[in-house]
């Protein structure tokens, strides 16, 4: 078997289109289908030169334990640390800039506010992650937080009553905003959301924390002040959309494919779905 290179990729793709093209759109006369094949093959038509750019291996820096323990985190927080994010074991090797951030991070001696510049595929993303769930998870070792959290399921409570945000405002652990994540476009905040849904649950597994977290855009739900009643039109309508939610997510997880389900909403995984949740937690 051929080593699968960029070049050759390449070619064997112009090969493919042109083999469809002569298949699906035979032409009976020689001259024609050379000369039509003659045409694709001009540069610009269907294909244009690769366009190829190097990548240097990133340097390594400490395991997901190391990090965790230079940190003063306990193991317990390394390992659940290293499943949320990577779903790995804290064996995990992180990349220098992302053990340099997650240090920078933790520190209380400046500096403390790490600005990361890397290529793409380098893990942006995990290394301001890594310090926000490392709080996260020490903060519900240290508070003792329940592994489930008792929510008002207002969407499944009917139309009679009062609305009632999902979080008990009585509830021992406290709500508050622990972090911001700031994004210049709608588009941007949804290419983050299946990792931040895929984080989430994975720190909640094997009885972890529960860890609340919201998109906050224009297109979330409970648009206008916080309601009153579960009568009014605008809370049935969220209702209706959440409860979708959740079939929608049974379906997948009945259709076998888990990693999809990171894909999608469901309000019983953390994920606060309407402003009027968020506000009033």
């Amino acid at each position: 078997m051929q080593e699968a290179q960029p070049t050759r990729i390449y070619e064997d793709l112009k090969d493919a289109y042109l083999r469809y093209y002569d298949t699906a759109f035979r032409v009976a006369d020689v001259g024609v289908a050379r000369e039509r094949r003659e045409r694709l093959m001009e540069p610009g038509v269907v294909f244009t030169d690769p366009v190829l750019e190097a990548v240097m291996p990133f340097a390594p820096g400490h395991t997901m334990g190391s990090a965790c323990s230079q940190a003063g985190l306990s193991e317990d927080v390394a390992r659940r640390l290293a499943r949320a994010i990577f779903d790995a074991e804290p064996g995990f090797m992180l990349y220098k800039h992302q053990s340099d951030a997650f240090r920078s991070a933790l520190s209380s001696v400046e500096p403390f506010n790490p600005v990361v510049t890397a290529g793409t595929g380098s893990g942006k993303t995990e290394s301001f992650l890594l310090p926000i769930f490392a709080r996260l998870l020490e903060e519900a070792e240290r508070e003792r937080w329940p592994a489930e959290q008792d929510e008002h399921r207002w969407w499944e409570s009917g139309t009679a009553g009062s609305w009632e945000p999902s979080r008990d405002p009585a509830s021992p652990r406290p709500a508050a905003v622990r972090a911001l994540l700031l994004y210049p476009t709608n588009a941007l905040v949804e290419d983050q959301m299946t990792r931040m849904r895929r984080a989430v649950r994975l720190a909640a597994s094997d009885a972890g924390p529960r860890i609340y977290f919201g998109r906050y855009t224009g297109v979330t739900l409970g648009g206008g002040e916080i309601p009153t009643s579960m009568s009014q039109r605008m809370v049935k309508d969220a209702a209706s959309q959440l409860r979708s939610m959740e079939a929608e997510s049974d379906g997948i997880a009945l259709g076998g494919a888990p990693d999809l389900l990171f894909e999608f909403p469901d309000p019983r995984h953390g994920e606060m779905l309407t402003r009027w949740d968020m506000i009033s937690a």
